[in-house]
């Protein structure tokens, strides 16, 4: 491909992403229900739906964010990582 039609290809591109920043509308997702008591059950639960087949990514990406919520609870210390590491 010639530079020049690459060159304008990518600025096209940038343009497009720089229109994409500019926008005000921010739209939030809520997070999945996860069963469970207390924070290890919860832990099981998450990996139950993530290792899930029919979970789409969308979903799996909420499940995700989800545990990270979980681990910051424990601020990621020992106890959550030896957690996480038994499931995944």
């Amino acid at each position: 491909m010639p530079i020049f039609k690459r060159l304008t290809k990518d600025s096209f591109k940038i343009a497009s992403f720089i229109e994409d920043l500019r926008r005000q509308e921010v739209s939030f997702q809520s997070l999945p229900e996860v069963e469970g008591s207390d924070w290890h059950e919860q832990v099981k639960s998450l990996y139950t739906c993530i290792s899930s087949p029919s979970i789409n990514s969308t979903i799996r990406l909420g499940y995700y964010y989800y545990l990270g919520t979980l681990c910051e609870v424990y601020s990621w210390n020992e106890i959550a990582r030896n957690e996480i590491r038994q499931y995944f």
